[in-house]
C-alpha cells in the first residue's frame, strides 16, 4: 500500500495519514492498525503504537504480527512481563513464520538480559 511505502521511506506523517484514511473507510482493517502502530513505534511513540496493536488484536485475536510488534513496543518501554507474554503468544501462533521467529529472538534477548 502507499502507506507502507511512505513508512519505508520514513515519511511517517504521510504514512499515518494514509493508514488513518484507510481505517475511516474500513474500520475493521487490522493490518492498517498494525501498520500505523509500526509507524508510531518508529517514532518512539510506544503508547500510541500499543493502542493500535491492541485494536488490531481486537479485530483478529490470532494476529501473530500484532503480538510480535506489541511485544517489541513493551520491550522498548521496559515492560518485561508484557513483552514476554506478547512475544510468547506470537511464537505460539506463528512458530515457523517470520513473526514467530522474530518474537523468539526477542524472548531470547529477554532471557539473556535476565528479564
Amino acid at each position: 500500500s502507499r502507506a507502507n511505502a511512505y513508512a519505508y521511506e520514513d515519511e511517517y506523517d504521510r504514512a499515518i495519514e494514509d493508514y488513518t484514511k484507510a481505517l475511516e473507510i474500513k474500520p475493521q482493517y487490522g493490518e492498517a492498525y498494525c501498520g500505523r502502530g509500526n509507524v508510531h513505534a518508529s517514532e518512539g511513540e510506544y503508547d500510541r503504537a500499543i493502542e493500535d496493536y491492541a485494536k488490531a488484536l481486537q479485530i483478529n485475536p490470532q494476529y501473530a504480527e500484532a503480538y510480535c510488534w506489541r511485544g517489541r513496543a513493551y520491550f522498548e518501554q521496559e515492560k518485561w512481563a508484557e513483552a514476554r507474554s506478547d512475544l510468547e503468544k506470537a511464537v505460539e501462533l506463528d512458530p515457523k513464520g517470520w513473526a514467530g521467529e522474530y518474537a523468539q529472538t526477542g524472548l531470547d534477548r529477554l532471557t539473556q538480559e535476565g528479564h
